[in-house]
């Protein structure tokens, strides 16, 4: 049974990740918003891709996303800010994963990218 809506970005969502505390998602709007899982309630929005975010990730002190502007950055799960612009892929970046220690990224260009 369906437990909460989140509304909040202004196109489609492209990309979703949760943990125990919190979803992030990503949109056609070029944003990235964190939500509280447990209420619902929207404790951040993230701005700085030019294009659609079509993929994130997280862990607990970083969100990684990937971009239709063609890049991945990284930025501070407390505060918003960004901490890095990874760039290198020749089109779209379709997906993004993380272990703590490096990012993957897939892309329309048919690459996947360890950074």
């Amino acid at each position: 049974q369906q437990i909460n809506v989140l509304e909040g970005h202004s196109s489609a969502i492209t990309a979703v990740a949760m943990d125990d505390g919190m979803v992030v998602s990503g949109s056609g709007d070029t944003t990235i918003r964190l939500w509280d899982r447990k209420t619902g309630q929207q404790i951040n929005i993230i701005e700085g891709h030019s294009s659609a975010v079509t993929a994130v990730a997280m862990d607990d002190a970083i969100i990684v996303s990937g971009s239709e502007d063609n890049t991945i950055r990284l930025w501070d799960r407390d505060t918003g800010q960004q901490i890095n612009v990874l760039k290198g892929h020749f089109d779209g970046v379709t997906a993004v994963a993380m272990d703590g220690t490096m990012v993957v990224s897939g892309s329309g260009d048919n690459t996947i990218r360890l950074w």
